[in-house]
């Protein structure tokens, strides 16, 4: 499939900015990083470590969750106007394995 010619965002502050809008939130707390913005994709990795595993070494599907909605919410923003915003109002997720170590990427 070809790449679009034209960004869907309104805006694209860049990653740097992006990591920094995050900055002691859930987001941050977590280890979740933006790694890439597209014409219409945002990309961000958490890490499967001791803040985002349950007690039985797997990754916490609450910790799953907030990645999605991270990403979500954030490129939801990037594509209203200055002055807007765009919040989650339900998610709903299925876990399709499990995650032991390493990271994940949404």
């Amino acid at each position: 499939m070809p790449e679009p010619s034209a960004t869907i965002f309104r805006r694209a502050p860049g990653l740097d900015a992006m990591n920094a809008l995050s900055r002691g939130t859930a987001i941050e707390a977590l280890g979740i990083e933006f790694t890439a913005i597209g014409a219409d994709h945002l990309v961000a990795t958490m890490p499967v470590d001791g803040r985002t595993i349950q007690p039985y070494g797997l990754l916490h599907g609450g910790a799953s969750v907030l990645l999605a909605e991270t990403l979500g919410s954030s490129a939801g923003n990037l594509c209203v106007a200055e002055g807007e915003a765009c919040v989650g109002l339900e998610i709903n997720a299925n876990h399709v394995r499990a995650v032991r170590e390493g990271h994940v990427t949404g």
